[in-house]
């Protein structure tokens, strides 16, 4: 009987996991809630030193393939600088340094979501139970 009201469980709590990274972003601002500086300021350039020179200084720092995913998700931005904006991607960065903040942690928090639900469904295929 109840087998079937939880067989979106997982996928609801991984919105739902993402919707309350998100909130706080919307609701004070793009800089984060605690700091009036960008606290990922270290990753943000880096991804972007990383869609420039193809390069990641700290190669064995833990925090590299966090900085290659950031750099991935800048694609779409880089695309609107070049072909639309018509400016070179790092001087857009620089005019639109909020903007980028705000997108990288939306593109953060879409992530967590995304890797919450995987992880509860793989909990739940793995001991059938929810």
């Amino acid at each position: 009987m109840f087998k079937n009201n939880f067989k979106f469980l997982p996928i609801i709590l991984g919105i739902l996991t993402a919707f309350i990274a998100i909130l706080p972003i919307i609701s004070s601002s793009s800089l984060g809630i605690f700091y009036n500086f960008e606290p990922d300021i270290v990753y943000t350039a880096n991804a972007i030193s990383y869609t420039n020179a193809h390069n990641i200084r700290y190669i064995d720092h833990p925090a590299t393939p966090t900085i290659w995913l950031i750099a991935k998700s800048f694609i779409p931005l880089r695309i609107y600088a070049k072909y639309i904006d018509h400016t070179p991607f790092i001087e857009w960065t620089i005019v639109n340094q909020r903007f980028l903040y705000l997108y990288g942690r939306l593109f953060q928090a879409f992530l967590l979501g995304s890797a919450m639900t995987i992880f509860l469904l793989v909990v739940k295929k793995i001991s059938k139970s929810t």
